[in-house]
């Protein structure tokens, strides 16, 4: 990430923006003990041409979780940093977004538990007996390989789509995560939503048949019953973003294409013409400058954003957002059904 390549990334543009002002996710509202869950809050405001994440995985400043959470900064993210027309300098704080980072990670958790639970209430609605989502636990027998339990676990995916649009007419989504056992053996942790009932029998004949093990559980989230992992849309969330963490190489957690994906920040523009380059951590520069900031001498102006503590000379880093974009906003999230 620090190579003299990406260092030396320069973005000129009038119309450089920023994702400043975060939407709703697909109307879904915390519960009041994780109210300020970072999903809520607003993004990082970092030049596009910077951010290389899609969808789910958009630039959302870990920054904004650090203060909730009491973790420290992301120690390898870098900076930004920002210099106007006329001269005037501000530094953005990355993040890594590596999950055996103990900030990123912390802040990759939180945007899983709410893209899961937003995508029940989006696909199932509110949990009942003839909505909500179906979570499966399925086992092995043996000390299977990852590549074969993968194919079997895609198996018994394509099987339960075939199912319910059969059957019920429905077209579902999944989302998959893998848990290791202390012995070893692998787990599927699988959630498909719309969800209506399935005898258990059939379920644990059908993962069988495709080579699974005897051991199958299914639990209806939002029920109350069985594990408590499963009593509501935000706990499933957080035991999948769990297991998303145990995964150290290669793909955690997998959504199937169909299962919405978290509203992306909307972009504003800045006043000015900015030039944005990215200093690694280890440089000669950003070293210099986390002296600088350690020593109080760069203030937090928005979420990982720092001006000057001496003041600005000119407004280029405030944002413009003209009355055409709030209207294209608005008319969005009322498709959306966002409100």
């Amino acid at each position: 990430m620090n190579s003299p390549q990406k260092s030396a990334a320069f973005c000129n543009s009038s119309h450089q923006s920023a994702p400043f002002v975060h939407r709703d996710m697909l109307g879904e509202k915390a519960p009041a003990k994780v109210a300020r869950a970072p999903i809520m809050s607003a993004a990082l405001a970092c030049p596009p041409s910077l951010d290389t994440s899609k969808g789910v995985t958009s630039s959302l400043n870990a920054n904004s979780v650090f203060r909730h959470l009491d973790i420290p900064t992301c120690p390898d993210g870098g900076w930004i940093k920002g210099i106007c027309e006329h001269g005037t300098i501000r530094w953005v704080k990355m993040s890594c977004k590596r999950r055996t980072c103990v900030a990123c990670a912390e802040v990759r958790k939180w945007r899983i538990a709410a893209r899961v639970s937003a995508g029940i209430l989006k696909l199932g609605g509110e949990t009942g007996k003839e909505s909500g989502a179906g979570w499966m636990v399925g086992t092995f027998d043996w000390n299977i390989p990852k590549p074969k339990a993968v194919r079997v676990a895609n198996q018994f995916c394509q099987y339960l789509t075939r199912f319910f649009k059969k059957v019920y007419g429905l077209a579902v989504s999944w989302v998959k995560v893998w848990e290791r056992h202390k012995s070893g053996r692998l787990h599927l942790n699988l959630l498909v939503s719309p969800w209506r009932y399935i005898p258990k029998g059939i379920l644990t004949a059908k993962w069988q048949r495709y080579g699974g093990g005897m051991n199958f559980k299914v639990y209806r989230v939002g029920q109350g019953g069985g594990t408590k992992s499963a009593h509501s849309r935000w706990k499933c969330g957080f035991y999948f973003g769990k297991y998303d963490q145990m995964v150290e190489h290669g793909r955690g957690i997998a959504y199937s294409k169909n299962w919405p994906r978290l509203l992306e920040p909307l972009r504003v523009p800045r006043v000015g013409v900015i030039a944005w380059q990215f200093i690694g951590n280890w440089s000669a520069e950003g070293i210099e400058h986390w002296y600088d900031h350690e020593l109080g001498r760069w203030s937090e102006v928005g979420e990982g954003e720092y001006k000057c503590i001496d003041g600005e000379d000119c407004d280029c880093f405030e944002f413009r957002m003209s009355g055409a974009m709030i209207a294209r906003a608005k008319m969005q999230r009322l498709r959306e059904g966002s409100g």
